[in-house]
């Protein structure tokens, strides 16, 4: 219904529909196989954390660049695997869902996020996100953050193999892969980090 602005997806695979972020106005469009768009939930240029359906409901507001990391996708998406959605908001500092039907609400909040990447561990029903300083491991189902120690950029889980890829800034390989089995989450940093042939070249 309108042009997308400072959009971000979760790289979709073998699904009808494409559900957008767009954290230039703060709306989550969906886009069809016929190239329909249509906004499912938020309301244009307006801010918050409101939960509703719909136009109701309110995600945050791309601002301008506050750092390099910081300055495109403001709104991250993941999907839960029955339809919705989890939604990582910069801006707003929340891990919002939101139904195939556009209800959305807040999992967590009060979040200190570096970028909107967000990966969906389907195996333990939680989000990983990118924090200001390590990783966010937030548990869907009740909404608890553990600081997980681990530092990084960007993410993907591979729920197949059950392993977290994480990016990162600076190293000489850039990616590392850990066995998800491994890691030993609690309220503080894993410890100790694992070893296993954790540095993947690309």
């Amino acid at each position: 219904d309108a042009r997308v602005r400072w959009a971000h997806h979760g790289a979709p695979r073998g699904v009808s529909d494409i559900l957008v972020a767009d954290g230039g106005i703060g709306i989550l469009r969906r886009v069809q196989p016929d190239g329909t768009v249509t906004t499912l939930a938020g309301q244009r240029g307006e801010s918050g954390t409101v939960d509703g359906s719909g136009p109701a409901a309110r995600f945050g507001v791309r601002t301008g660049c506050i750092a390099r990391d910081r300055s495109q996708a403001r709104l991250g998406v993941a999907g839960d695997g029955v339809g919705g959605i989890y939604i990582s908001d910069v801006a707003e500092g929340t891990l919002r869902h939101v139904t195939a039907a556009g209800a959305v609400t807040t999992v967590a909040s009060g979040l200190d996020l570096f970028t909107a990447h967000i990966a969906f561990d389907v195996t333990r029903q939680a989000v990983w996100m990118v924090g200001a300083a390590t990783l966010l491991f937030v548990n869907v189902g009740d909404g608890a953050v553990t600081d997980t120690g681990l530092a990084g950029q960007t993410l993907a889980v591979d729920a197949a193999r059950d392993m977290l890829f994480i990016g990162r800034q600076g190293d000489a390989v850039g990616i590392a892969g850990y066995a998800l089995d491994t890691l030993t989450l609690r309220a503080g940093p894993i410890s100790p980090l694992p070893t296993l042939p954790s540095q993947m070249a690309v």
